[in-house]
């Protein structure tokens, strides 16, 4: 069993959904899936729990690991929503911050006892499946460059990207070198949203949509590439890529054609938006774990 870890995600006292830094202004905002991620009424980090987390059939003779950022707790819904369908069951395991790589920025002092106790429910949970959400693109800031394993942090965009990259590739290795015969679902994040505050005049918040030609959205699909090359090295990892579900041919969007958010904010789905991606789950559920 893995220690408690006060690494998770925080949830709005009126329990409307995930609060972070540059949350949305969204009028109708839909709750998680259930209070596993989140603070206390004294805003203490909850401890982190495998019974609360565990979700979908508990007599399943099959189960589900889904570990990663805070991108985990808005993909969970997805991935219950298809294991439950097919008699599975899934433990989730969030973290705030902390991509599951081997090394993180420097400023995320909490990373290293993630990616630990991350590896160590690999061995005690022995999951028929392990599902990876990383928001990796974010590490491109400044503040959150990944180090190489020399301790050098990289400086040019290439090298940012580099060191992201190789970092996801040795966690991967930690995964297998555990369980080597377990399949792996990278799911590749969401594009990123751009939001606006609403008008004071008329208090609504702008078309939340991005270019596919926009500098930011390009630079992100580098970055998902770039896993794409990582996971196609690997026997049996799979990747899912939420552009087909959320981009036309020239623009993703928050929203979906009735108007409704698909987003909780710039890169968080909400329940509505994760369950958009449930046959995508579904498919690599019984291609590789039922299978298996």
């Amino acid at each position: 069993m893995v220690a408690s870890l006060p690494a998770l995600l925080a949830v709005s006292s009126t329990k409307l959904g995930l609060q972070f830094a540059d949350e949305a202004f969204i009028d109708s905002r839909l709750p998680t899936i259930s209070g596993c991620f989140g603070r206390d009424e004294n805003g203490r980090d909850n401890p982190w729990s495998q019974d609360l987390c565990t979700f979908g059939p508990r007599m399943a003779n099959r189960r589900l690991l889904i570990v990663g950022d805070s991108t985990v707790a808005s993909m969970t819904d997805g991935v219950v929503s298809a294991a439950t369908s097919a008699g599975v069951n899934v433990v989730s395991f969030p973290s705030r911050g902390c991509t599951f790589t081997s090394r993180f920025p420097h400023s995320y002092s909490w990373c290293e006892e993630y990616f630990k106790n991350a590896i160590g429910l690999i061995a005690s949970v022995q999951p028929d499946g392990l599902i990876v959400s990383n928001y990796l693109s974010r590490m491109d800031l400044s503040d959150r460059r990944i180090p190489f394993s020399n301790g050098r942090l990289p400086q040019s965009r290439w090298s940012r990207l580099e060191s992201t990259i190789l970092a996801l590739n040795e966690a991967l290795k930690s995964a297998r070198n555990v369980l080597p015969e377990m399949p792996i679902l990278i799911v590749q994040e969401v594009p990123t949203v751009p939001f606006r505050r609403p008008s004071l005049l008329f208090n609504k918040v702008n078309s939340p949509q991005v270019s596919k030609y926009s500098r930011g959205f390009m630079r992100q699909r580098e970055y998902i590439s770039a896993v794409e090359g990582v996971a196609s090295a690997f026997k049996n990892v799979s990747t899912i890529d939420p552009e087909k579900v959320f981009c036309g041919n020239s623009y993703c969007s928050a929203k979906n054609a009735d108007g409704e958010w698909l987003y909780m904010d710039s890169y968080h789905l909400n329940p509505r938006g994760s369950n958009l991606l449930t046959s995508e789950f579904k498919s690599w559920i019984t291609k590789h774990v039922l299978a298996s």
